[in-house]
């Protein structure tokens, strides 16, 4: 407090209500009041002329008001600061009747930041001349007013610094200001209203809030700026100013609301993400999208007439920027209201997101990043970590592939502060047999606080012998943690391409074996490609299986199918003699009719979808009938050998 130099008080009989004094040389004698919530920033306009008074001074006064010498000076009060000139050598003003009724001041940083703050005035009193002694006031003549500080009131949505700059004429000197300026820069960022659109929530559902969204949002909140999620699709979009809207899949569709809005209402959208662009197709036409998108906010007219809070700088800075991780809670509290469980929505309520780092290096087709040549630091944890929220999804591209100086830090000042995180994309275990820090990789990895299952990939067939050789160092670091590897598949399929088709199902059977093998689990990450296949339900079979860990550890892809089948033969009243049966039993009796017979209900029974889809599959390849089958029985408790790793130097 010490640093500051009062140069302009807001007088207010309610904490709500302020009512000025305007000065005669400016306006007609009249009380004008402003109905103002500062948290809400709700604004009722009375009267639009003279809303503030000011109080600035020449540069000797503002010495003398806050002595330039601290030891002079209390951090928690400020004396005499008075709405009239009049009396300058001190002591109370006892013909102003707004003396005792000063809620809040604003004070102007005589420091290289040039930050101008408000700050609450939590009373007001009169002191004598001895107790001005008694509080270290030089040479007191009278009575004072003395004024007792709160804390910092967050109100930025007045832009002062921007306001002053024509102002100024010498940086710290005291400025003349009119209260109809102030007001009239309130007024027109309070009547703004921003709407906020997660295109993939509104189409399709997703587990996971949208980032951009939420680091918009945040950027918003602390403007004091007015926003809201737009959470149905019939919401008329006319209350808006601007709409910012993020997809991230390129197979969802846009809003009702914005296909059907006119052209003149679609100029206030903003649209933006990796789902206005990831299938193109044309590699300079990718990159020239990519970087538009990369920078769209940036240049964004209106956000950069805002301050970022970190950088106090105009602009948004999304490396810096601290999410609003409210934004999705009163779509949350509907949802649960109507009869949803809480706890599907965690990732969105018990995780705080971000990126450490940005980019990768591999090239991958199918990929955002696949233009990108290298990874670089991007955010620090303490930008977007919310420590209320008991874990960190880290969403970086390749963590791991970070430089030295980069990834052991961090990854380092994670365990040390035992914070609780996970790599939520996957980490790229083939640098730990391809990086001579591998073994440190597996090491640190370990004694880290991970969140749930390590999560790494095996998107490629041919990167299987550098798989095996990461697995035999992650396994012999780390043998009892649970490991997962997204499996991509379905990429490039087209209906008439038959081979391509069975290669990409055989080679997704083999990676899983080799996983098993290890005492690994698979998640099938589909491409959305995989539609356009010769028997795309075979992918959702397989990732209904493979996904669900109970189904995957205890069974085999055969045996799943089977049991779905007795599953809903047993909803449906049949009697299951046996809940589970070869393939080979089950063709037998599929062949003698067991499937076709009528029951004493009169009813039949029915082969169930994912029978169905693989019977399909057996028929469309008649030649693989026995590696199929092979396939089909993969099991993990046959085929895990921790001879692969144990021992293994």
């Amino acid at each position: 407090m010490a640093t500051f130099s009062p140069f302009i008080c807001i007088y207010a009989k309610k904490a709500v209500t302020l009512r000025v004094e305007i000065e005669k040389s400016m306006v007609a004698k009249k009380d004008i009041s402003l109905t103002l919530n500062f948290a809400e920033a709700n604004v009722e306009d009375k009267n639009t002329k003279r809303l503030f008074r000011d109080y600035a001074e020449r540069r000797f006064l503002v010495g003398y008001i806050r002595p330039k010498n601290r030891k002079w000076f209390n951090k928690t009060h400020l004396y005499n600061v008075r709405p009239e000139e009049a009396k300058r050598k001190g002591g109370v003003n006892e013909k102003n009747p707004l003396s005792y009724a000063i809620d809040y001041v604003i004070l102007y940083k005589n420091s290289k930041e040039n930050r101008y703050k408000i700050y609450k005035v939590e009373k007001s009193e009169v002191l004598s001349v001895e107790a001005m002694q008694q509080l270290d006031y030089p040479n007191p003549r009278s009575e004072y007013l003395v004024f007792t500080l709160g804390e910092e009131v967050k109100f930025e949505d007045i832009d002062l610094k921007v306001l002053l700059d024509s102002e100024c004429k010498a940086k710290h000197e005291p400025i003349y200001l009119t209260g109809y300026n102030l007001f009239s820069c309130y007024r027109k960022k309070a009547s703004k209203k921003i709407g906020l659109v997660d295109a993939d929530l509104l189409c399709n559902g997703t587990r996971h809030p949208n980032l951009a969204l939420l680091k918009i949002a945040g950027y918003l909140f602390d403007n004091n700026i007015s926003f809201e999620l737009i959470t149905d699709t019939k919401t008329d979009i006319s209350q808006y100013t601007y709409i910012y809207m993020s997809r991230v899949f390129t197979f969802t569709e846009e809003p009702t609301f914005y296909l059907n809005a006119s052209a003149s209402e679609k100029k206030k959208f903003r649209l933006g993400g990796t789902g206005y662009y990831a299938n193109e197709k044309s590699v300079s036409k990718f990159r020239q999208l990519r970087e538009e998108d990369m920078d769209r906010l940036s240049h964004d007219a209106f956000l950069n007439t805002l301050t970022c809070k970190h950088t106090g700088k105009q602009g948004i800075n999304m490396a810096v920027q601290m999410p609003y991780y409210d934004l999705y809670k009163e779509y949350i509290d509907r949802q649960v209201e109507a009869g949803f469980k809480r706890d599907k929505y965690k990732d969105y309520e018990k995780y705080s997101i971000g990126f450490l780092t940005r980019k990768c290096f591999r090239h991958c087709p199918f990929c955002v990043n696949k233009l990108e040549d290298g990874v670089v630091s991007y955010s620090k944890l303490e930008w977007f970590h919310d420590k209320k929220r008991p874990h960190v999804y880290f969403w970086d591209d390749n963590f791991l592939a970070a430089p030295y100086h980069i990834w052991k830090p961090a990854l380092q000042y994670l365990i040390d502060n035992k914070i609780s995180f996970q790599f939520r994309q996957g980490l790229d275990e083939r640098l730990l047999a391809e990086d001579e820090h591998g073994e440190e990789m597996a090491a640190m990895l370990g004694h880290s606080r991970y969140h749930g299952d390590f999560i790494y990939a095996f998107d490629n067939w041919k990167d299987r012998e550098v798989i095996e050789r990461a697995l035999k160092i992650w396994k012999r670091h780390n043998p009892k943690k649970g490991t997962k590897f997204y499996l991509f598949c379905g990429f490039m399929q087209t209906q008439d391409n038959f081979d391509k088709f069975y290669r990409d199902i055989w080679e997704l059977f083999q990676r899983i074996k080799i996983l098993m093998q290890y005492g690994c689990v698979g998640y099938v990450m589909r491409h959305e490609d995989y539609h356009k296949s010769p028997l795309e339900n075979i992918y959702v079979q397989v990732a209904r299986w493979c996904n669900q860990q109970a189904f995957y550890k205890k069974m085999s892809f055969w045996e799943y199918t089977y049991r779905n089948q007795t599953f809903w033969e047993e909803q449906a009243g049949f009697e299951v003699p046996q809940k589970l049966k070869s393939f080979i039993d089950f063709e037998r009796d599929l062949q003698a009719g067991y499937y076709e017979k009528v029951d004493v209900r009169g009813k039949v029974r029915k082969i169930s979808r994912p029978i169905r889809t693989l019977l399909n599959l057996l028929e469309m390849y008649p030649q693989h009938r026995e590696e199929l089958l092979e396939m089909f029985d993969y099991k993990m408790s046959n085929l895990v050998d921790s001879t692969l790793w144990e021992n293994n130097e």
